[in-house]
C-alpha cells in the first residue's frame, strides 16, 4: 500500500507540475518572430512591388491575433485587417512597396500589433531609380541629324512615354521621344543646350497616375555633352 501511495502521490506531484507549467506558458503573452529589415533594392517611382515577408508564431499553444498594422511612410502599404496566426506556425505578409514622385529612397518602419499590445518593427529599405542613376559623371551624347542621344538607364527607360526639353529663351519646348532599341532619349531638332544649367529635362512615365520626372541638364562643349543634375520628380 505504501509503495502505490507513493506512485499515486508521485504521479500526482509531476501533474501539479505538469498543470503549473502549462498553465503559465498558457499565459505567456503571444510574440511573432519577423526579420527585423527588408531590403527591397532597387524600385521604381509610382510602381507597385509586392515583397513577401514570412512571420511566426512563437506561442505553441496560443493563437496570434495580428490586430493592427501601420506604416510610418506612404511609399509602403500592408493589410491592416486583422488575422489570427496559429500556434507555432506561420504566415506571409504582403508589404507593397510604391515610392511617390519626390522620393529618392525607401525607409519605413512597419509595426504589427497584437490584440494583446505587444508589438513588433519591421524595417523597409531601398533605393528609388532615376534616368540619371547609373550614369557616368559627364554622359555622353552623339549628335545625328541635328538631335541630341541621351543614354539612360534601360530599367528606367522603360517607364518612360516621351517628354519635353524646356531651354530659356524658346518659346516651345523640345520634343523629346523614346529610342528603346537602341536605349536612349532623343532631344530632336536644332539643340542648343546652355552651359548654365537651365535647361529642364521633363519625362512622362507611364504610370497610373501619369507621374512626371523632371532633372536640370547641362551642355558642354556645344552639346557634345551633358552632365545630368540632380532631378526632382513632380
Amino acid at each position: 500500500m505504501s509503495a502505490a501511495r507513493s506512485i499515486i502521490g508521485f504521479v500526482a506531484g509531476v501533474g501539479v507540475i505538469l498543470g503549473v507549467a502549462v498553465v503559465t506558458l498558457w499565459r505567456r503573452p503571444a510574440s511573432l518572430a519577423i526579420q527585423d529589415v527588408v531590403d527591397v533594392g532597387m524600385v521604381l517611382p509610382m510602381v507597385a512591388v509586392t515583397v513577401p515577408v514570412p512571420i511566426r508564431n512563437q506561442h505553441p499553444l496560443r493563437s496570434a491575433t495580428l490586430k493592427e498594422l501601420s506604416s510610418s511612410c506612404q511609399c509602403t502599404l500592408v493589410d491592416s485587417g486583422p488575422r489570427v496566426i496559429r500556434p507555432w506556425s506561420s504566415e506571409t505578409l504582403d508589404v507593397v512597396v510604391k515610392p511617390g514622385k519626390h522620393e529618392r529612397i525607401v525607409e519605413a518602419q512597419i509595426f504589427l500589433t497584437l490584440d494583446d499590445g505587444y508589438t513588433s518593427r519591421l524595417i523597409v529599405r531601398g533605393k528609388v531609380l532615376s534616368p540619371f542613376e547609373g550614369w557616368p559623371d559627364r554622359a555622353a551624347v552623339a549628335l545625328e541629324g541635328g538631335a541630341a542621344l541621351l543614354a539612360v538607364d534601360p530599367r528606367f527607360l522603360d517607364l518612360v512615354a516621351g517628354g519635353v526639353c524646356h531651354i530659356p529663351g524658346r518659346d516651345a519646348p523640345i520634343r523629346v521621344i523614346v529610342d528603346r532599341d537602341r536605349r536612349r532619349l532623343v532631344i530632336v531638332g536644332d539643340v542648343a543646350i546652355p552651359t548654365d544649367g537651365t535647361a529642364e529635362l521633363v519625362l512622362s512615365l507611364l504610370t497610373p497616375e501619369s507621374a512626371t520626372w523632371s532633372g536640370w541638364i547641362i551642355g558642354h562643349d556645344g552639346a557634345l555633352e551633358l552632365t545630368p543634375s540632380k532631378g526632382d520628380s513632380r
